[in-house]
């Protein structure tokens, strides 16, 4: 059990006057800090981090748990200064999940009506239109289903399309038939006109969507990566498009030396929720009893601890997975 403590560090570059205020606004009996602390220092046993510089996690003494302000937290997990068995702690928002199903849903319903096809014929005064066919004909395959994948996968169930589900637990989507483990991933994907990947990005999964996953699709395709872009193959994404296998696709995010030509990107896909950071109280009002962590040294588990983004919305509450003094919280409870 980690102990309650009074100091913590925020280490955003981005933002971090903008943090500290709100943690002194909720937690005026905390000593918060946004210069890192020197030698000598007492201990800051919490540090809240978005994508620090080298060596400023190293430099904290006497870190007990560390908070990450985005969803990704592969460059936490890559790096070698956050010491074993120091629990790393992701922020969930629902407005991210929220915002990537909709713009994973607006990226699938324009290709399927096709919509990009007629605006690329506007612009050039043409008018060709094309059969259509409708959501029940269509086959959809989601890759993941978790906090991303499966209210994406609720959404194309939704609208009519046949959807499959294909994770690391084969978890079970109302509607949708899941399918379990890397072995069936050629299974789950075969014969699919949309697949849409929102897998995170672990050693497993890098380099995971290339030509065998390409091939595999029904021919014309329409291929959807909200998820890390080091898990496509940039040279099978590419024939793909030139051979016909794929008539289009849609990437949120990108490895550095993608090339772009004849993809449609986005950057619209997450959004924070729009009553930001005031009201409800930031989580540290739990530090005393954050779930305990065995073993958290290994990348898995530090992967699915997460903690609850706290800004109200005008629609509800940030509650995914908040976790209460006994263990995690069940989904879709309030904490």
């Amino acid at each position: 059990m980690l102990t309650l403590m009074k100091r913590r560090f925020i280490a955003s570059r981005g933002n971090p006057e903008q943090w500290a205020a709100l943690f002194r606004a909720e937690l005026p009996g905390y000593e918060v800090l946004t210069e890192a602390p020197g030698p000598g220092d007492p201990a800051v046993p919490y540090l809240v981090v978005g994508k620090p510089l080298p060596g400023v996690i190293a430099s904290v003494p006497g870190l007990a748990l560390v908070l990450s302000i985005n969803v990704g937290i592969e460059h936490l997990l890559a790096g070698s200064e956050i010491p074993d068995g120091v629990p790393i702690v992701r922020l969930v928002d629902d407005g991210l999940a929220l915002g990537m199903a909709e713009w994973v849903l607006a990226q699938a319903l324009a290709w399927h009506r096709h919509l990009f096809l007629y605006r690329d014929q506007q612009a050039r005064r043409e008018w060709k239109p094309r059969a259509k066919a409708l959501a029940r004909d269509r086959s959809v395959t989601v890759l993941g289903a978790g906090a991303l994948g499966t209210p994406v996968a609720e959404h194309f169930v939704r609208f009519g399309f046949a959807t499959r589900c294909c994770s690391r637990s084969g978890r079970a989507v109302p509607g949708a038939t899941g399918l379990a483990g890397r072995e069936r991933l050629i299974e789950a994907v075969s014969g699919a006109d949309i697949l849409v990947n929102l897998l995170p990005l672990t050693p497993e999964t890098r380099d995971l969507v290339g030509a065998a996953v390409f091939g595999a699709l029904a021919r014309g395709a329409f291929f959807i990566n909200g998820a890390r872009g080091a898990q496509v193959v940039d040279a099978d994404l590419l024939a793909a498009l030139d051979s016909g296998q794929l008539s289009g696709a849609a990437l949120d995010s990108s490895a550095p030396s993608r090339s772009l030509r004849r993809i449609r990107t986005g950057g619209t896909r997450g959004c924070w929720s729009r009553r930001t950071w005031r009201r409800r109280p930031i989580p540290d009002r739990r530090c005393g009893r954050w779930w305990p962590i065995s073993g958290a040294s290994n990348a898995a588990k530090r992967y699915r601890t997460r903690w609850t983004g706290h800004a109200d919305t005008e629609a509800g509450t940030n509650r995914r997975d908040g976790a209460p003094r006994g263990g995690r919280r069940r989904r879709g409870t309030r904490p």
